[in-house]
Formats: structure tokens, C-alpha cells, sequence
């Protein structure tokens, strides 16, 4: 393991300085959008974005989707940019999700499905069909993976279950772009998803009832917000289900996401989070912003901006 633990020490942080404003870009599913400062007091009206599932680049100025394979009834990820045509970036034989950006903007973590099971792949951004890579074969199904600025890649392997349950569980894995050296960090969770901060640094992980914070150099859990109790001070919620949607802030300090909070009983639920976000400071407490949305809201990118 001597390469993936060098890789890890090497995680760098930049020198200090007076940190600009941040703000996010929360977009309705219509399109439209709003900047929310990064303590949660200001919403102000942005431009129209692309409507749908797309997920922006870290600047915002491309867009990858999934859309209709090129031939056969399957699904390739698509890329879109303001004032150009749609490309297609990949084309392989299966169809393909959880679409990642990397740090710089020039490639993309995803994965496809090969027979029956979801397989890890890396594409390259460009101006023509990027040059697709696989990253490693698990007899089981690999979702949300995540590349950092120090070139490791973190995602989910789920075991095949023996019968179908909605959230199986899985173990959470550190390895290598190469796929060659890996770690393991936590198996048998109820994992969601991960995402590295812009530095490397952090891994933030999404599970049922909870989110954790991972130092990567030291591999170890550093916090844990327990969305349980975060329903219940909120909402009077009996139950959180979990963290969708996480976009780092550009000096890794913070993150936000939407939290899906279940409350009642069975048939007679009623479902919190669709019109809120929560902002998340790496030291502090977690900030939450209830928005005027119509169609349901999605969590973009941080962005500096003068007001």
C-alpha cells in the first residue's frame, strides 16, 4: 500500500488567505435559479440553467447528462455547454449513471453497467469523444464514484443481494485512479453516496440517518452529523433518510446538499427537504435555508460573487 498511503501524505493545502464571499447556485427543475450566501441570510435571483437531471462542471460551463445511446435503447452520457452542440462522450455497450466531475473540469467519474452490475469508468473532457477508461472489475455493483485533486477515487461496492432491498448495504473504498492499490474504509453501511472537497482533503459520505467527514491523509472519521436529531430539531421529523445532491465549496471548507427528512406513520407521511438546502462548515453547526421552489431544487455550485 506504500503508493496510495504516498499519495495520500501528499494531500497539500494553500496558503492562507482573506477568502472571497461564496455563494451557492441553487437551480428549481424549470431552470431557473438563485445564489444563497454561504451563511444562509441572502437569496438573490440568478439566470436560467439547464433544466433536468444534468451535472455542472465545477465553473458551472458544462453540463453531463444522461441521454439516449446513439444506437440501441440505452443511455450515454452527454455533454452540453452554453452556446454549443451536445456531444456524446461516451459510447459503450451499456447504459450509464452517477456521472462525477473531477476538480479541473477535465474528466468525469461514472459508472456503466456491464451485463447485470454497475462497473467504475473514467472519461476524458474535451472537444471530441473523450478516451474512456474502466478502473476496476467487482463481482457486485459500484456506485457514486468521486475523484480527487490527488488522484484517488473513492466509490460504493455493494455485494449482489440475495433478495431485493431498497438500500443494500456496502463498503466504502479508497483506491487509486489505476484501481490497483485500494483500501478499505467501512463495510456493511448504508451508504448513499461520497464526494471529495476541491483539496483532497475531506471525503464527505452520505449514509442512511447520517453524514460522516473523513480526513483522507490520516483515513480516519472526523465527524458525524446525526440527521436523526437534526430532523427532530428542525421538523418534529421522526426520521431522516439521508443526504442527496453534496457540492463542496472551492476552499473545502463547507459543503451543502439536500436532506430528505421522512416524518408519520405509514401511509399518512409527510415528507420535509424538497424546498430546502443545508449548508454544512466543516467546523460549525449546519445552517439550513428554506427556498420559494415550485418544481423541487437542486444543488449546483459554489461560486464568488461580488454584491
Amino acid at each position: 500500500m506504500s503508493k496510495l498511503i504516498t499519495l495520500l501524505i501528499l494531500v497539500t493545502h494553500a496558503a492562507a488567505q482573506t477568502p472571497p464571499r461564496w455563494w451557492l447556485r441553487v437551480a428549481d427543475t424549470d431552470g431557473s435559479s438563485v445564489c444563497i450566501s454561504e451563511d444562509g441570510k441572502v437569496v438573490e435571483p440568478a439566470g436560467s440553467l439547464a433544466a433536468g437531471a444534468a451535472v455542472p462542471s465545477p465553473d458551472g460551463q458544462l453540463w453531463v447528462r444522461a441521454g439516449r445511446g446513439r444506437t440501441g435503447p440505452r443511455t450515454d452520457l452527454v455533454l452540453d455547454g452554453n452556446n454549443r452542440k451536445s456531444l456524446h462522450l461516451t459510447d459503450t455497450p451499456g447504459d450509464e449513471a452517477y456521472p462525477c466531475w473531477a476538480p479541473n473540469g477535465k474528466a468525469v467519474v461514472f459508472c456503466t453497467r456491464v451485463g447485470r452490475l454497475w462497473q467504475p469508468m473514467r472519461v476524458t473532457v474535451g472537444s471530441r469523444r473523450g478516451e474512456v477508461r474502466r478502473l476496476a472489475t467487482y463481482d457486485g455493483n459500484v456506485v457514486s464514484p468521486t475523484e480527487s485533486s490527488e488522484g484517488l477515487i473513492a466509490w460504493i461496492e455493494r455485494p449482489v443481494p440475495k433478495r431485493f432491498t431498497k438500500l443494500p448495504k456496502g463498503d466504502l473504498v479508497l483506491t487509486t485512479a489505476g484501481g490497483k492499490e485500494r483500501v478499505v474504509l467501512e463495510t456493511a453501511g448504508a451508504f448513499l453516496g461520497c464526494r471529495f472537497s476541491p483539496d483532497g482533503r475531506w471525503l464527505v459520505v452520505a449514509r442512511s440517518g447520517a453524514i460522516d467527514l473523513w480526513d483522507v491523509p490520516s483515513q480516519k472519521k472526523t465527524r458525524t452529523w446525526d440527521l436523526e436529531k437534526l430532523g427532530k430539531k428542525l421538523h418534529n421529523a421522526m426520521w431522516a433518510h439521508g443526504a442527496w445532491a453534496m457540492s463542496w465549496r472551492p476552499d473545502s471548507q463547507a459543503f451543502a446538499c439536500r436532506i430528505t427528512f421522512l416524518g408519520g406513520r405509514e401511509g399518512n407521511a409527510k415528507v420535509f427537504g424538497d424546498h430546502e438546502v443545508f449548508l454544512f462548515p466543516v467546523e460549525g453547526s449546519p445552517i439550513a435555508k428554506t427556498l420559494d421552489a415550485k418544481h423541487g431544487i437542486r444543488v449546483l455550485w459554489w461560486e464568488p460573487k461580488q454584491r
